[in-house]
């Protein structure tokens, strides 16, 4: 038999590669739930452009890679996909087997048909999401033209189950005729993933407004290219030459822009941003669009005695990669609110710690937490975690060398 963990490991590997726009990955962030449009300086301008001129006298240039990953329900549902392949192996040996079936009296066999009809039943109740992304970025701040340029790649993946009733009609008939054939089952699993990876171009300024003071205004032009991946398989009918063929993806290039603003309102830090201004769209080999859409988010945040309270909120949902028209369920739309604190030590450690939830209700609320190391303001070293309800788990590292 084909295993169909295979499939599932699809999903493992799109996980390795937290959900959030493209570009949008960030440890120091990640530690403090997600915030930074107000709270963050240059070395995290994909959370704002405009962030580029918020900076030490003695700050030159920074280079950053990070990487984050998320996964919800991950690992009851691989146990349990584990677990049904293994039942049909044992079936269809007790079954098919005459001198198994000899050391088996008709009850137990009766017991082994139900409870692998159960657990096929239970695949309905399986399902596996993650995210996941990977940036790299090199910022030159500035309060007349400051520039960054970032590469990165964010990838969202799901993995549904469902259960088909025929199956146990054939579980039935192999007890009565002494034949069972597991190529047969029909119950199966779909697994989808979007990967948008861009290459991009931020620049800011600040500029001075009558009346309102100083102004930061950024903006991000880039170069985008979405991948898409849909596969279906039954739970045993998975060829592993196939897996990777072109036949299950496409891909689409395309222009997008984000734009921020900062500013400063006495000891209140302010920031706006929005992101993906221009829709774009992909569509599947299962036939479905799926679209990156625009979203705008507002962040304030202040600063005292080394400590840092900041809360940023969308502004509007975020309906990226919503399957519409269907009853198919890949992401469902998320408009988040989180808050997030940072207390430094002397400068060269810190200590994080944030909380975010879904302000439509689809998603479980977050908790996070993050560690940070600045050894004499050269090196950065950033780790964050998250933790939520349903085996949801999160981690986030970064690595940035100051010149």
């Amino acid at each position: 038999m084909m295993k169909l963990n295979i499939l599932t490991g699809l999903v493992a590997l799109a996980m390795s590669s937290g959900a959030a726009a493209a570009g949008h990955i960030d440890a120091r962030s990640a530690g403090m739930a997600g915030v930074g449009i107000a709270s963050g300086d240059y070395t995290r301008a994909n959370l704002n452009p405009a962030l580029l001129t918020r900076f030490q006298d003695n700050d030159d240039f920074y280079v950053k890679l990070a990487a984050g990953v998320h996964a919800r329900d991950y690992q009851d549902a691989i146990d349990h996909v584990d677990d049904v392949q293994k039942q049909l192996d044992d079936f269809q040996h007790l079954v098919n087997n005459s001198i198994a079936r000899q050391q088996f009296n008709q009850t137990e066999l009766e017991n082994a048909a139900d409870n692998l009809t159960r657990s096929l039943k239970k695949l309905d109740d399986i399902k596996l999401n993650g995210d996941a992304g990977l940036d790299l970025a090199f910022y030159l701040p500035s309060n007349t033209l400051a520039a960054g340029l970032s590469i990165g790649t964010q990838i969202w993946a799901n993995g549904n189950f469902e259960y088909d009733p025929n199956d146990e009609h054939l579980i039935e008939n192999a007890l009565a005729t002494g034949q069972f054939n597991q190529n047969a089952i029909k119950s199966d699993g779909l697994v989808r993933s979007v990967a948008v990876t861009e290459i991009a171009l931020s620049l800011a300024t600040k500029l001075s407004i009558p009346v309102i003071g100083h102004l930061a205004l950024g903006v991000t032009p880039k170069a985008q290219r979405m991948d898409s991946y849909a596969y279906i398989a039954t739970m045993s009918n998975y060829e592993n030459d196939d897996f990777f063929e072109d036949r299950y993806m496409s891909n689409e290039t395309a222009f997008n822009l984000d734009i921020g603003l900062h500013g400063e309102v006495g000891p209140v830090q302010l920031g706006l941003v929005a992101r993906n201004l221009i829709e774009h769209e992909i569509v599947n080999v299962a036939g479905e669009h799926l679209s990156l859409k625009p979203t705008v988010t507002a962040g304030a945040s202040v600063q005292w005695l080394g400590m840092t309270l900041a809360a940023d909120v969308d502004l509007i949902e975020d309906k990226s990669f919503v399957l519409e028209n269907t009853k198919e369920i890949f992401m469902l739309p998320r408009q988040w609110a989180r808050i997030g604190a940072e207390v430094d030590i002397f400068e060269q450690a810190q200590l994080r710690a944030g909380f975010k939830t879904d302000m439509t209700g689809n998603y479980e609320n977050l908790f996070t937490v993050g560690l940070g190391l600045s050894p004499f303001d050269l090196l950065t070293l950033d780790l964050a975690g998250q933790f939520g309800r349903n085996d949801e788990r999160g981690a986030a590292l970064q690595l940035g060398f100051k010149f």
